[in-house]
């Protein structure tokens, strides 16, 4: 590690079904969709990815799609056992980072530091990444991990997502990715696993 790196380890966390629980139909069919996806993985590499900004939107919710979209997700709560996963990793010398596709307006990101601080976790994320309009969620959180590579000497990316999992996997093939699948969803996907995606059922599986 050099002197310009800020740590050995950053772990990116994506939110929605890894840190904040999702109902049961939104998960299937977010579930079905990325693996659809999947199977259509653009070949890119680190340097294709475009660069991302912390600047927050200010414009306000549009449409009723949106704040549809906005109430469901402001009623989900942090998932039991994450608050002592990334206490046990921060005190291994993990530092933790959200990255989620939730969208970067004012209000969606007052809404998730929200649930974050309920569930008791929000002090554990040195910073929350979101994604930027018009930009693909499975972009978004590689563009935001290729960042934590210039700053940490390993980045693990944990997500219930497999379109993203894939793509960061398959971009940052000496860092570890964890898929956390819920039943037996992966067996559809049609190609073998990169050698650094490891499939699991728990968050808490990523400190075995």
């Amino acid at each position: 590690m050099t002197n310009m790196l800020e740590g050995e380890l950053a772990c990116s966390w994506d939110l929605d079904d890894t840190l904040i629980a999702r109902e049961a139909a939104a998960r299937a069919f977010s579930t079905v969709k990325s693996i659809v996806r999947s199977n259509e993985l653009p070949i890119l590499t680190p340097d294709d990815l475009p660069s991302v900004s912390r600047e927050i939107d200010i414009s306000p919710l549009s449409g009723r799609g949106e704040i549809f979209a906005f109430q469901r997700h402001a009623m989900r709560e942090v998932m039991p056992g994450v608050q002592e996963v990334l206490e046990y990793r921060q005190a291994m010398g993990a530092v933790h980072f959200g990255n989620t596709g939730r969208p970067n307006k004012a209000a969606w990101v007052e809404m998730s530091h929200e649930t974050l601080k309920r569930g008791g976790i929000s002090h554990l994320l040195q910073e929350v990444y979101f994604t930027q309009k018009g930009m693909k969620t499975a972009i978004s959180k590689a563009a935001w991990v290729k960042e934590l590579k210039a700053r940490f000497e390993h980045v693990e990316h944990t997500d219930d997502n497999e379109e993203t999992a894939r793509l960061i996997s398959l971009l940052f093939p000496h860092d570890k990715c964890y898929l956390i699948q819920y039943g037996f969803w992966g067996f559809a996907y049609l190609s073998k696993d990169p050698p650094n995606l490891r499939r699991i059922s728990v968050i808490q599986e990523t400190v075995a």
